[in-house]
């Protein structure tokens, strides 16, 4: 026999939210099997578990259940009920709506109070409020845009950190350094070639500049 406030957990985690709606899945539970995840109605029916499925009305199948029998456990037929009462806005299916039920959805609301209340729904249900904020709101992605943006600078003070890195850097600096030297000396030739001819049609002072101007 399950308590209310278990109850009141199953249809919680099965999905529904709205402390009404989770009242009266509690209200109707109690009605149909007394609270007993092992009630099963043969009476021109097939009806089992808490909320009194009937399988004939409901096959197995159409709730994605694999087995009847599955129907027994207390959250399996919790989501059967979210999804045959439309997530709690219809409940015309159980016939111990709403007289029956009503008469118990005054402990029932007493005993959602009780499991909405305790830490560990209350943390279920920041996280969740938190999550569809960021969700809505784009945080995630900007989490994610912040997160990346910290890491690259910190890749690249690793990477300079490396023993292997200011060698390479050494490498490449000496690489250039020879390629420039080789560039001046392969240039002396020309520029000299450029002063020999410009020595011949210029006056000497102005070969002087010309040198001096190409060194």
């Amino acid at each position: 026999m399950a308590s209310m406030t278990e109850v009141a957990g199953y249809a919680y985690q099965a999905g529904l939210r709205n402390p009404p709606k989770i009242a009266m899945a509690v209200a109707i539970a109690m009605a149909e099997s007394g609270l007993n995840p092992s009630a099963h109605n043969t009476k021109g029916e097939d009806s089992r578990g808490l909320w009194q499925i009937n399988v004939r009305a409901h096959p197995p199948a159409s709730l994605g259940i694999g087995s009847a029998d599955a129907l027994y456990d207390p959250l399996v037929n919790a989501r059967a009920m979210v999804k045959i009462s439309n997530s709690g806005s219809n409940w015309k299916a159980w016939t111990t709506w709403p007289l029956r039920a009503g008469a118990f959805l005054p402990a029932a609301t007493a005993a959602t109070a009780v499991f909405l209340a305790s830490p560990t729904t209350v943390a279920d249900q920041v996280v969740g409020s938190a999550q569809n904020v960021a969700d809505a709101t784009g945080v995630g992605a900007l989490t994610q845009t912040v997160s990346e943006a910290v890491q690259t600078p910190l890749k690249v003070a690793n990477w300079l950190t490396e023993p292997g890195t200011w060698v390479r850097i050494s490498l490449f600096a000496l690489g250039g350094a020879m390629i420039v030297g080789g560039v001046l000396i392969f240039a002396r030739p020309a520029v000299s070639s450029v002063a020999g001819a410009a020595a011949a049609v210029l006056p000497a002072g102005k070969v002087g500049s010309l040198i001096k101007g190409a060194s």
